[in-house]
């Protein structure tokens, strides 16, 4: 009985991997339709105890990433009520989760964890958002800007600032798919992409003041950015991939609300406006959507920091999980699952295997070249590189 139990338990092991395989697969065909039919054979195939989450990631993003909100809710909300260990929340749908970091979704300046250097930084506003307007305009005087509801209007949106998604940095290559329409600019002041001394005053005071944030962008897990969306510009609904920071927003320069038009953020299922010299601070990791219905722009100093639920002498370990959690679900889209009796070559094309010729790893170069049989000895496998070396 014990035989025949784990024998079933193995076919329908192999059967869920293969089916989520094939899937990703397809994915990356644009064969969403497909891909959406073998996650849920996938998922009707579950053995019992057997890790579910990352399918029904990948199944919601196949909804996320085409802005249907909706369908999105709902497989979260099935993953939750199936006893997902990843998400708890509907709104709240990243791929990578920390136990660690909980709390709401929005803070108010009386929530535990807000942070006490949003008041300084807000103090010296006036120097921050002169920084800001003198790299918009250098005509402007440092300083000494003048009236900003002269300075945001169309013909002065900063078209030569980088796009969000460009090639100055190499983290954040797809933050720009979520921009339905118009334009999305930045100037990054810490992380990746970083200009040193582009605004001298506003990073000092960042650095003074805020050093959680700094180590964080240090660390690979946010940016620092002065950002500027355009007139007419909407950033569809999305959720950021991890929960291990906080998201905060200085409004520089907000629109005026004319004839209805709107510059809000949604953060869950609430809308929230900017203040100029004020924060407001949001956990990205829960649905969120931003529209510049107006003709001026919209301009905040967006700052990345810790979760402060996060130990202090836990975030190096959460960010290095992280990390190899991301290096092991990109494997996975390279490696098909093998049946049982062949474990030992899935585990070689899922391992580091660097070809001695060309120094590519296993992943992204080496494959399988002896035809897998059902008496195959370890030894006969051999592997080959895109190259056309062999390894054994």
């Amino acid at each position: 009985f014990l035989h025949v139990f784990h024998s079933r338990y193995c076919f329908l092991s192999y059967l869920f991997l293969r089916c989520h395989f094939l899937g990703m697969c397809l994915i990356d065909d644009k064969r969403v339709h497909d891909a959406r039919i073998y996650f849920l054979r996938a998922l009707r195939t579950i053995p019992r105890d057997h890790p579910f989450d990352s399918v029904f990631v990948d199944f919601m993003l196949s909804y996320e990433e085409v802005n249907d909100m909706k369908q999105a809710r709902r497989i979260s909300q099935w993953a939750i009520d199936s006893g997902s260990t990843i998400w708890c929340d509907k709104y709240q749908r990243p791929g990578f989760i920390t136990s660690y970091a909980n709390g709401k979704a929005y803070l108010c300046k009386t929530d535990p964890g807000y942070p006490v250097w949003a008041k300084e930084l807000e103090k010296r506003f006036s120097v921050i958002q002169g920084e800001f307007l003198h790299l918009v305009n250098p005509h402007n005087r440092l300083g000494r800007p003048t009236a900003c509801k002269e300075n945001c209007n169309a013909n002065n949106h900063p078209s030569h600032w980088p796009k969000v998604g460009g090639s100055h940095r190499q983290s954040g290559r797809d933050d720009d798919k979520v921009v339905s329409r118009g334009d999305w600019r930045e100037l990054v002041l810490f992380g990746n992409g970083a200009r040193e001394n582009i605004a001298p005053q506003t990073q000092k005071i960042i650095e003074r003041y805020c050093p959680d944030a700094v180590s964080l962008c240090n660390s690979g897990g946010g940016e620092i950015i002065f950002s500027v969306l355009a007139p007419h510009t909407h950033i569809s609904a999305h959720c950021a991939s991890t929960n291990i920071r906080l998201t905060a927003h200085l409004g520089l320069a907000v629109p005026s609300h004319r004839n209805n038009k709107r510059c809000a953020i949604r953060v869950r299922d609430s809308w929230y406006t900017w203040v100029e010299g004020e924060f407001i601070i949001f956990d990205d990791s829960f649905e969120h959507e931003v529209l510049n219905e107006t003709d001026e722009f919209r301009a905040v100093l967006l700052i990345r920091f810790w979760h402060p639920s996060i130990p202090l002498d836990k975030r190096n370990a959460t960010i290095q999980d992280i990390l190899v959690e991301r290096e092991e679900t990109e494997k996975a889209r390279f490696v098909p699952p093998l049946p049982e009796r062949f474990l030992y070559a899935e585990e070689r094309g899922m391992g580091n295997s660097v070809c001695p010729s060309c120094s590519q790893t296993a992943t992204s170069q080496i494959r399988m070249k002896t035809p897998l049989v059902h008496d195959s000895n370890v030894n006969d496998y051999v592997f080959i590189c895109k190259c056309g070396s062999e390894m054994h």
